[in-house]
């Protein structure tokens, strides 16, 4: 062991309450850079699951043989493994069958796929029904699906010149990306052919493309036989787009350097304040032989000895504190039913790269004070001996406020506030510290909130309009003894969307609605109505305006009626209904379920002024659809009923808000969650470096403290002294910090345009923190102090022994 290696062991033995706060200290950076490494690896390996997941896999080898299969498998590279056969090109037999809106001609392929395939290929893409159980039912996708194309029909195909028929049992998304081809979907045995394509997911997650190629490269199959699940090697930073891969790295490179900002501020802060502590014995080294590149060694040994149990606990409560969070999470999206899991992940390279960053950190933090410290001259050490600070003539003017100050201590406080040389510095560190609180935890809890769902009903049913189906819909919601209150009307899909011609608001687009004889009688006294409602207009001078849709909010007259497609003709067809009344939605309290009061309009009519009125406008048969809005008594119940209505209708569309809003909130929480950590941590290094700042200055005052002793001022008197030096910068750092961090908050929410601007409060509960944080500090260290001045010898100060 050499010299400079005990000398720092036993200045670490006699200073134990100075090494214990600059570990913590240390700590606290080093809890910051492991808990946004690990953290980033996780959401990092979160995504990619929940990708791999979705589609079955991650690569897959196209057309190969059974051999090429076998040998693949054989290699033990690959966690888990799915395949299909070769697909069989097929016809439907009824062409009457394909929706007019489908473009494909009518030719499909038809992969056949074992139990395990399905549940790992197909089930993350069913959208409605179920799987195939036999060879006999089918997965249709959801173009194909239709009123004549939906659950428990017949679908005949020809294949190979036979006919085939099979029973539909449900349909899936084709629009999701996945490896199962676009086409019919239906279950086999056995799987047995000559060409199939393997889906695998690799055990090691290091360079997945290279891997991919070399296996393909051995069992002889080509690099065109070769795909990718790119969403999934994106989030490791995989992606053939060199742009995504540098968004993707940037992120985490910027979150770095801030906290490496903050961070080298605070350890150099730590550092500097035990370099200026231990000043004098700097001298006495030097003045027995030491030189100055073994006392910059010194200091840097001491540095990096003291950041490895820093790196320890940071560790420690960077990783708890993720994993803690991660639980917490999970258990919440578990209760509000949100279909997402997070994964912790921790493995060598966060760990390794934290333990990197944290070295070179407290390198860069300690080359100023080992420098400051190799410069020391033994004899200026020895007597104690500091740089006398350069006052300006600015700074040794009295100000109005200090000359008519008559009190001694309060009047030397000022002078000394006055005076101090670092008082710009904590001042800007101290106002950003608090901006950065404020304008960032505000928006973080304010503004990432969850999205409303944007109607009021519970559960809403849209479906194809047929009358079995209302008269099926209507016998649920009457056996439901859940049931608050429900509302069932006919309204147009976009093919029947109207386009007012002339009348109030010309060229604004309305839904088209129909109810019954008795509704439209009892309800709107048989006029045709247009619903007004209420949008946010767009900013003017900083502010978003709620107004309502229809500015004539009492019209009475004549409005002439036509439609996009009508709109695009050289003779565009019209339709003018005589006795039309613009009717606010909030004097429409029945109809409030599915047209909320920052919705969209429509226009209401009686399903026999439909069908006599809107013929000349040809619109199609199939453009209204059966829309229900229903409100529960028992929100919790809300997937019962909509496990209900599914199984009845399956190709209907079910939307559950209460499910909606619960996951949305759940999203917003967990945003809530990231960025509140963040900037809590972030806050934590910038207050701990001015606590680190405020002690230090301290330190450095203890000789004139003691002069100011030995003439007969008591400890408690220079506490109060110091207590008033400090609270005068703690609140004008915070009273300017507040102010700026309001306006950042106002812009970045202006930005937003989440937010309507004049519905923004001044963030009084983060001012509110931020000041009784501050007061804490100031409590603590005004304890602290006059502990110090109470047990400080001041012979030896005054002296310099």
């Amino acid at each position: 062991m050499n010299v400079i290696t005990r000398l720092n062991l036993r200045s670490f033995r006699t200073e134990k309450k100075r090494t214990i706060a600059t570990i913590l200290a240390m700590a606290i950076a080093a809890t910051m850079a492991v808990a946004i490494l690990v953290g980033f690896r996780s959401v990092q390996l979160t995504i990619y699951n929940r990708e791999r997941q979705a589609t079955g896999g991650v690569i897959a080898f196209n057309q190969i043989t059974a051999r090429q299969k076998d040998k693949l498998l054989a290699s033990g590279h690959f966690a888990s493994t799915a395949s299909l056969k070769e697909m069989k090109p097929v016809k439907l037999v009824d062409k009457k069958r394909l929706p007019t809106a489908l473009k494909t001609p009518n030719h499909f392929e038809i992969t056949e796929l074992t139990s395990k395939n399905l549940n790992k290929l197909v089930a993350p893409l069913l959208e409605s029904g179920h799987l195939p159980k036999t060879q006999q039912e089918i997965l249709i996708p959801n173009d194909l699906s239709s009123e004549q194309n939906r659950s428990g029909q017949k679908l005949t195909v020809l294949a190979a010149g036979q006919k085939k028929d099979y029973q539909i049992v449900g349909t899936y998304n084709a629009y999701l990306p996945g490896f199962v081809p676009t086409g019919l979907i239906t279950y086999d045995q056995q799987q047995v052919a000559t060409s199939e394509t393997l889906i695998v997911t690799p055990k090691n997650l290091t360079a997945i493309r290279a891997q991919a190629q070399q296996l393909a490269s051995n069992n002889q199959i080509s690099a065109k036989q070769l795909s990718f699940n790119e969403n999934a090697l994106l989030m490791l930073g995989q992606s053939t787009n060199a742009h995504q891969r540098v968004e993707l790295y940037s992120t985490i490179l910027i979150c770095l350097v801030i906290v490496g900002i903050a961070a080298l501020i605070l350890i150099f802060t730590s550092i500097n304040l035990s370099v200026r502590a231990r000043r004098q014995r700097y001298g006495l080294l030097r003045s027995i032989g030491m030189t100055p590149k073994q006392l910059r060694h010194l200091v840097y040994q001491q540095a990096l000895t003291l950041a490895i149990p820093a790196l320890l606990l940071g560790y420690l409560v960077g990783i708890g504190g993720i994993a803690f969070a991660i639980q917490r999470l999970n258990q919440l999206f578990v209760k509000n039913h949100v279909n997402m899991q997070l994964y912790f992940a921790v493995d060598w390279l966060p760990l390794l790269s934290a333990a990197i960053f944290m070295m070179l950190i407290t390198l860069l933090a300690a080359a100023s004070p080992a420098i400051r410290a190799s410069h020391t001259t033994p004899i200026a050490a020895i007597r104690s001996l500091s740089i006398s600070p350069k006052l300006t003539r600015h700074q040794l003017k009295e100000t109005r406020l200090i000359e008519h100050c008559h009190k001694p201590i309060l009047k030397l406080a000022l002078k000394n506030y006055r005076r101090n040389a670092q008082k710009l510095t904590m001042l800007v560190m101290l106002t950003t510290t608090v901006a950065i609180f404020i304008s960032l935890t505000s928006f973080a809890t304010n503004v990432i909130s969850n999205a409303p769902s944007g109607t009021n009903e519970d559960l809403s049913v849209t479906m194809t309009n047929a009358p079995e189906q209302e008269i099926a819909l209507k016998q649920i919601l009457k056996q439901s003894n859940n049931i608050k209150k429900s509302l069932i009307i006919h309204k147009s899909n976009i093919d029947a969307s109207l386009v007012i011609a002339k009348g109030p608001s010309s060229g604004t687009d309305l839904p088209l609605v129909t109810v019954d004889a008795q509704r439209f009688k009892r309800d709107f006294n048989n006029h045709p109505t247009i619903i007004n409602t209420q949008i946010y207009e767009e900013f003017s001078g900083g502010n978003r305006i709620r107004a309502w849709l229809f500015a004539e909010k009492h019209y009475q007259g004549p409005v002439t009626f036509t439609t996009d497609l009508q709109r695009s003709t050289k003779h565009p067809q019209k339709v003018m209904l005589d006795d039309v009344h613009i009717v606010p939605i909030t004097q429409l309290i029945g109809y409030q379920l599915l047209f909320p009061i920052d919705g969209g309009g429509a226009l209401i009519i009686s399903t026999t002024q439909y069908h006599e009125l809107f013929k000349p406008l040809k619109i199609p048969k199939d453009s209204i659809d059966l829309l229900a809005g229903v409100t529960l008594k028992n929100r919790d119940k809300h997937i019962a009923l909509t496990n209900a209505l599914k199984q009845r209708f399956p190709n209907a569309e079910i939307y559950d808000s209460i499910s909606a809003n619960a996951e949305s909130t759940t999203i917003a929480i967990t945003m809530r969650v990231i960025a509140l950590g963040f900037i809590s941590l972030l806050s934590l290094i910038s207050l701990a470096t001015i606590i680190n700042h405020t002690f230090s200055a301290l330190i450095e005052q203890r000789r004139g403290l003691a002069m100011l002793q030995s003439i007969g001022t008591t400890p408690g008197q220079v506490t109060k002294m110091l207590s008033i030096q400090n609270g005068l910068m703690m609140f004008k750092g915070w009273l300017i910090g507040s102010i700026i961090g309001s306006a950042i908050y106002y812009e970045l929410a202006k930005q937003s345009q989440i937010e309507p601007i004049n519905t923004l409060n001044l963030p009084v509960a983060q001012i509110m923190m931020a000041g009784i944080v501050l007061i804490l500090i100031q409590l603590i260290f005004a304890i602290i102090t006059h502990h110090i001045l109470t047990h400080q010898n001041i012979d030896v100060l005054i002296r310099n022994d």
